[in-house]
């Protein structure tokens, strides 16, 4: 019996916005995907941690956005809770 499976690559870019103590976290990164990948149907996932304790998934979301980053690549944003702590 064999197993068949595909993978990409994928690359971030620099953030755009700032992660700033006692506010939402807001961030917009530019995404390198392998060729023939859909930023908005790929599987993309966000681990996010503030300091040392990570948060939970439930409060984190990742978004492929519609529109090409200034470099012309994919974008994806990354919104999260207050940040409490270092990010």
């Amino acid at each position: 019996m064999g197993l068949v499976a595909s993978a990409a690559a994928m690359t971030l870019g620099q953030s755009r916005g700032a992660a700033k103590l006692g506010a939402p976290l807001d961030l917009v990164f530019d995404v390198g995907l392998g060729r023939n990948v859909n930023v908005a149907t790929a599987c993309l996932d966000a681990q996010l941690t503030y300091g040392d304790a990570p948060v939970s998934a439930s409060k984190t979301r990742l978004t492929p956005l519609t529109e090409l980053g200034p470099t012309g690549m994919p974008q994806v944003r990354l919104q999260g809770p207050v940040v409490q702590e270092p990010v």
